[in-house]
């Protein structure tokens, strides 16, 4: 199932151009030393390893064109992905990973799942990420422990591969409206340090100094500190679900105050060195922001497609202006043909949150600029997904989204007609 050993480099070279810089589960130096020794001789290959290299291939095709496939390979997108698909699972169960304690078999496992969630929209990868979590759990990757005797290397790749299953678990249980999992549990793994690759060295005792400023670790500690950051604000919803003594303001108060605190922190420490001019910044910080905006408003709306959440009208109208907001931003990340490369990582990112109140509140708005606005961008939006209707339709939320929208499109019509 490996493809001809001239095509392994192309393969590599497209992981490290469209992946890499979005995932940052491998050290690109030294992963590059394992390609050239392995695919020398493909017969001998540690399981771990296999299963790995059949992962890049899969996220190398998840991030191309079917345009591009056929060009660069000969061959169909689907094919691609359907025969590495197979490959993966099959390495990952050559490598017994229900019982594996083997690092490459884990980075195997999350770099697969992290690209899965773009063609598949069943539970699959919400499920195996559990798994995911659960057998980092049982390598010790959620702890800071001297005890392990680690050299600075190996911690780092520990912890970037342990912060990745966090952002992956924060985005999966997002995507079918449940709680993350490690939202409610106790771990002390501090996050990677903002380095270059090439500020790592495998034999080196000790670690290299984090730098300020944009690295190739930048655009993942963003997601890592996004994840700290919906760890505390649902810690805190759990709190008030245990104990109903507890005052709902003093804690929203608290959960304004955790989103404040984090967003200062995010553009001090990474944000401002941003510069809009360099695709990979603009996309980082565009990214970033959309998601504290997404933050916002799931605080003062949690999301449930059939529930009604009666607010005061300030904020109604406060909501309704950030979930536009939220989808038009989403549309600018989705088209940028400045980042072209890693749209890929958008496109199965649906903002559910956004879209349920947009389309709630269009049930009985009509007749003004911001309605009409909020239309264009919810018709852009459900237009995007004509191209994928059949994995749209496949998800758990578009039975309810699909109620609110053909309720809303009746209203609209009878406003229309009446305009006329």
């Amino acid at each position: 199932l490996h493809p001809p050993s001239s095509q392994i480099l192309e393969y590599w070279q497209i992981f490290t151009v469209n992946i890499d810089p979005v995932t940052k589960v491998l050290h690109v130096p030294s992963f590059g030393s394992h390609i050239m020794e392995a695919k020398l001789n493909l017969q001998a290959l540690d399981v771990g390893l296999e299963a790995l290299m059949f992962a890049v291939y899969f996220a190398a095709v998840t991030s191309l064109t079917p345009s591009e496939c056929q060009m660069r390979f000969g061959e169909g997108k689907e094919t691609l992905l359907a025969r590495y698909k197979v490959a993966v699972e099959k390495a990952l169960g050559k490598s017994n990973l229900l019982t594996s304690q083997n690092i490459m078999t884990l980075q195997a496992l999350t770099l697969y799942l992290s690209c899965l969630r773009v063609t598949d929209t069943s539970r699959m990868t919400y499920t195996l990420t559990g798994l995911a979590i659960r057998l980092a759990r049982s390598m010790d990757l959620h702890l800071d422990d001297p005890r392990l005797n680690l050299s600075p290397f190996e911690n780092e790749m520990r912890k970037r591969l342990w912060w990745t299953i966090c952002s992956l678990e924060c985005r999966s249980a997002e995507e079918y409206g449940f709680h993350p999992s490690l939202g409610g549990q106790t771990f002390d793994c501090s996050l990677p340090l903002n380095v270059n690759d090439e500020d790592l060295d495998p034999d080196s005792t000790e670690p290299p100094e984090s730098r300020p400023g944009c690295t190739s670790m930048t655009w993942a500690l963003v997601r890592f500190e996004l994840a700290k950051i919906i760890f505390r604000v649902w810690n805190l919803s759990s709190k008030q679900d245990k104990d109903k003594s507890l005052n709902p303001r003093d804690l929203e108060l608290e959960k304004e105050r955790i989103l404040d605190d984090g967003q200062r922190h995010l553009e001090t420490q990474y944000l401002k060195y941003c510069r809009s001019s360099r695709p990979f910044d603009w996309m980082t910080a565009t990214f970033t922001r959309l998601m504290i905006t997404k933050l916002r408003l799931i605080l003062h709306h949690p999301f449930n497609p059939d529930a009604v959440h009666p607010l005061p009208k300030e904020l109604r109208e406060k909501c309704f202006h950030t979930s536009i907001e939220i989808l038009e931003q989403s549309s600018l990340l989705r088209n940028e043909p400045r980042i072209k490369r890693w749209i890929w990582i958008f496109l199965n990112h649906h903002q559910w949150q956004a879209l349920s109140y947009i389309l709630s509140e269009l049930c009985h708005r009509t007749g003004s600029e911001l309605v009409d606005r909020a239309w264009r961008i919810v018709d852009e939006t459900v237009a995007n997904w004509d191209d994928r209707y059949d994995r749209v339709r496949q998800s758990v939320m578009w039975e309810p989204m699909n109620r609110l929208l053909i309720k809303a499109r009746q209203v609209r019509e009878h406003d229309l007609i009446s305009r006329q």
